[in-house]
């Protein structure tokens, strides 16, 4: 039987990591990634000196600006990251013919097969992010297992670059965890059950 191997490859804080690329002198400053200058826009990326001051995801503009004096809020420039998605896209498409986009930070591979013709899908896992590096300057980490949504899971819970969740213990890997890291479920869900 061929195995089933979905990668999913996430470009954590990708509009922050592109909008640094763009200007350097942000490396080390408090960045926010906006959705709106209107005080109902959120922030959609932080940089860790922003969430030192105490801001986070999704925050409203209004309380960053009561907030946070120091932080530099960037309007969100859908362009240049629709230009570093495709580029992205293209560097992994060298990995396989079927890739599906998540978003702009996010991409699913469809490795079934591929041990065969390129070996142990961890270090396949690290040419991937060495490659998109290479072609954009932007960083990645990787998520494997046999299917898309614990290669998801993966890449939002597990702090190393590559990790892989071996088939039949999928089970084992989602106990570790809560049930609201699923994407559907919510909390009023969770209470219910």
């Amino acid at each position: 039987m061929i195995a089933r191997d979905v990668f999913h490859i996430r470009l954590k804080e990708m509009e922050l990591q592109a909008e640094r690329i763009m200007d350097p002198g942000l490396k080390t400053r408090p960045v926010a990634i906006i959705s709106s200058s209107q005080p109902n826009g959120t922030i959609v990326s932080l940089s860790p000196e922003a969430e030192e001051d105490g801001l986070f995801h999704g925050m409203k503009v209004s309380v960053v600006r009561k907030m946070s004096h120091g932080v530099q809020l960037l309007p969100y420039n859908r362009s240049l990251y629709a230009r570093v998605n495709r580029y992205v896209h293209q560097a992994v498409s060298m990995f396989t013919p079927i890739v599906e986009p998540e978003g702009f930070d996010g991409f699913y591979l469809d490795m079934k097969g591929m041990r065969a013709i390129r070996g142990d899908m961890q270090n396949v896992g690290i040419s991937i992010v060495q490659k998109i590096r290479k072609q954009t300057n932007i960083s990645g980490i990787v998520g494997i297992s046999v299917n898309k949504l614990v290669s998801r899971i993966v890449t939002s819970v597990v702090p190393e670059t590559i990790y892989e969740v071996e088939d039949g213990k999928e089970a084992q890997f989602l106990s570790l965890f809560k049930p609201p890291i699923l994407p559907a479920v919510k909390e009023n869900s969770v209470n219910r059950i």
